[in-house]
C-alpha cells in the first residue's frame, strides 16, 4: 500500500562517514532507516562493523524478508541487535500476500522462526527484545487472534496493533471505521486471546 512516487534516497557514503566520526562515538543505538526496508542498506556489513567498533547497538524495524538469508551476516546481524520490530500484516498465507505484495508468507514465518530460535539460544542478557507491527484493517483484523498466539509461539516481547491510515481512496473499502461493530468484535477477541496467554499488546480502543 505504498505510495510508489514516495521518495527513495539514500545517504550520501560521505555524509555516512560524517556520522560515524562525529556521532558515533557519542552515541549508544541507531536505526539504519526511517523509511523502507533496512536490511537493504547498501553496504550493511561495514555498518555492522562499524556499530561493533564503536560498541553501539542497532534497532530496527524488518518485513523479516531478508532476515535468516546469509549466516556470517546473521550472526553479525545478531550480535549488534537490541530491538527488531518485525511488520507482518495477517497470520495466513492468502491474507498476508494479498497485503504484503510481492513477499511470501511461508519464507517470512520460516525466517522469524528460525531468527526466534536462535535468539532464544543467546544468554538472556545478550538476546534482543523482538517486537511486531501488525495493520488492523478489514483483510488483517479476524486474524489478529491467530497472530497473538503465533507471536507467543515464537516468544515474542510486545505486538502494537495500529488502524490502517487510509492516505489513498483505494484504501477506502480496507477501513475499519465502516464496519464498526465486525471490527470491535475482533478486537475484543484479540485481546481475550492476549490475555490467556500473556502475551502484552498494544490496540486501539473499540
Amino acid at each position: 500500500f505504498l505510495d510508489p512516487a514516495s521518495p527513495r534516497e539514500l545517504m550520501d557514503e560521505e555524509v555516512y562517514q560524517r556520522v560515524v566520526r562525529e556521532l558515533y562515538p557519542y552515541a549508544r543505538t541507531m536505526q539504519l532507516s526511517a523509511f523502507g526496508e533496512p536490511l537493504m542498506t547498501p553496504r550493511m556489513e561495514q555498518k555492522l562493523d562499524d556499530l561493533e567498533r564503536h560498541h553501539m547497538k542497532l534497532e530496527m524495524v524488518t518485513n523479516g524478508t531478508l532476515m535468516m538469508r546469509e549466516s556470517r551476516f546473521r550472526e553479525q546481524l545478531l550480535r549488534c541487535l537490541e530491538l527488531v520490530t518485525f511488520s507482518m500484516d495477517g497470520a495466513t498465507r492468502a491474507t498476508y500476500n494479498s497485503v504484503r505484495t510481492g513477499a511470501e508468507f511461508d519464507e517470512v514465518f520460516e525466517n522469524i522462526s528460525q531468527f526466534s530460535a536462535r535468539r532464544l539460544e543467546l544468554p538472556k542478557a545478550q538476546r534482543p527484545a523482538m517486537n511486531f507491527n501488525y495493520i488492523l484493517m478489514r483483510r488483517t483484523v479476524a486474524e489478529a487472534p491467530k497472530f497473538v498466539e503465533m507471536v507467543h509461539r515464537w516468544g515474542g516481547d510486545h505486538i502494537v496493533f495500529n488502524h490502517l491510515v487510509t492516505f489513498h481512496p483505494s484504501l477506502k473499502g480496507e477501513s475499519l471505521n465502516y464496519c464498526r461493530g465486525y471490527a470491535n468484535e475482533w478486537q475484543d477477541r484479540t485481546r481475550e486471546v492476549a490475555k490467556a496467554l500473556g502475551v502484552s499488546i498494544s490496540i486501539p480502543p473499540n
